[in-house]
């Protein structure tokens, strides 16, 4: 029974999910027990730093390089829009290298100001150069279906590999940001000679095509294809960690450390959202291109209650026994319960409000999106600007809650008006009641 359900490519990429997010919250650990609390904020918010502009770096393409990818024939048409994706990445990742450093060498981030803390960003500069291609493997296996080697690109391979090389670290006695930053290093270079083998394995290389030609040749047509999916996904990102992001110039790097911490723990809540969102996604599409959207409501009602069930007991977690789990980074870390709780909270009313921004992507509604996304994002650093100065990691929270539940909410409204679909419901939460109710009569 338990091979029949491994053999399952959704669970097999649930189990991968769940995987990457034990992992990181490993990775999180050893960071906060092997550095002292302000070399581990420097580290953490380098190392954030360097996650935004990866996902930066790749916005839009993990759309279109998967659809791309169904449409091809052939293995060198494969390799080459692989090649023009990173390519594309490897640009976007330099453009956004650079905008950071300009905002390094103005001093408007404070956190690098003091001892050697530059240097551990200087290393995060080849980090996210390497990181960003992996990730572009992760999108070719993700439409190939190998989920192991997509997942150990995405996530795994690098909290994997990091977590070993902290252990190490920790019982080496290293002290600096700089040294956990060169572990990093070394595990992604890892990483992505892994990801290397997996593509190198699944394309044909038998023909002796000079590829560089046809790459630049049709490069221009890639980036028609990729644009449009670009905006949506890098303003989504600036929803979600904007705040966070500036907020280094006003919290030092002790605060920090406390905010990296508090965040990955609340975002554990919108977990099985991200998860069972991405399995009701062609669910979605198929509907609308049938003209059969009116069924929506059915097919995903009981996803929305696991959803529902898992968010509100990961909030309980979080809000009673909060303060026992960040102790367990270390007593200085106790400071952001508060903050956590709040934060969690926000992620369960975004799960609570359903796949909505989904449905509104899926049923060529992108325009209300980006729209909507802009409104959230003017709202979220508006308040960032105002209220991180005066209440520090408080601040962060409030902003990023303001932005993303007024997002989610405006998206809720929409497809309402649209399709009459709302998850939150006099009705839904009594055929949810309904639905629990009878398969617990049935135990």
């Amino acid at each position: 029974m338990l091979i029949n359900f491994l053999k399952k490519k959704g669970s097999l990429a649930l189990i991968c999910k769940a995987i990457s997010a034990a992992g990181s919250f490993v990775f999180l650990w050893v960071v906060a027990k092997a550095l002292e609390i302000n070399e581990a904020g420097v580290f953490l918010y380098t190392y954030n730093l360097m996650l935004i502009i990866v996902q930066i770096s790749r916005a839009g393409t993990e759309h279109s390089m998967v659809k791309e990818l169904c449409n091809v024939n052939s293995k060198k048409s494969e390799r080459v829009l692989v090649y023009q994706t990173v390519l594309y990445v490897l640009l976007m990742c330099s453009f956004a290298l650079f905008l950071a450093y300009l905002l390094m060498t103005s001093n408007f981030i404070k956190v690098y100001a003091k001892g050697d803390s530059i240097n551990t960003f200087y290393v995060f500069v080849l980090v996210s150069v390497l990181f960003t291609m992996t990730q572009v493997f992760a999108s070719f296996f993700q439409a190939k279906q190998k989920i192991i080697y997509q997942y150990w690109s995405l996530n795994i391979g690098i909290v994997l590999l990091g977590s070993l090389a902290g252990f190490y670290l920790m019982f080496s006695g290293a002290e600096t940001s700089y040294e956990m930053s060169y572990a990093i290093l070394v595990s992604v270079m890892v990483v992505l000679a892994i990801s290397l083998y997996g593509f190198f394995k699944s394309v044909s290389l038998d023909d002796n095509d000079f590829l560089l030609k046809s790459v630049l040749k049709s490069f221009s047509d890639f980036v028609k294809v990729t644009a449009p999916y670009a905006p949506v996904t890098f303003l989504s990102i600036l929803t979600v960690w904007g705040s966070q992001l500036i907020s280094a110039r006003w919290l030092n790097a002790y605060e920090l450390a406390v905010l990296a911490v508090i965040m990955r723990f609340a975002y554990l809540v919108h977990f099985a959202h991200l998860s069972l969102t991405v399995l009701n996604t062609p669910v979605i599409a198929t509907l609308h291109s049938s003209g059969k959207i009116s069924y929506l409501l059915d097919r995903t009602i009981k996803h929305n209650l696991v959803i529902k069930i898992f968010s509100f007991l990961m909030f309980m977690v979080f809000l009673i026994f909060g303060s026992n789990l960040l102790n367990m980074f270390g007593s200085n870390y106790v400071v952001g319960h508060k903050a956590m709780v709040i934060m969690a909270g926000a992620w369960m009313i975004v799960s609570f409000l359903g796949p909505v921004s989904s449905i509104l992507l899926m049923t060529d509604n992108v325009k209300y999106i980006r729209h909507y996304i802009i409104y959230s994002i003017t709202i979220s650093f508006v308040l960032a600007f105002w209220l991180i100065p005066e209440y520090r990691i408080d601040g962060v929270v409030y902003a990023t809650t303001a932005g993303i539940v007024l997002q989610a909410a405006m998206c809720a409204v929409k497809v309402f008006r649209l399709y009459g679909v709302c998850y939150i419901s006099p009705f839904v939460f009594k055929e949810q009641f309904r639905i629990t109710w009878s398969m617990l009569i049935k135990r």
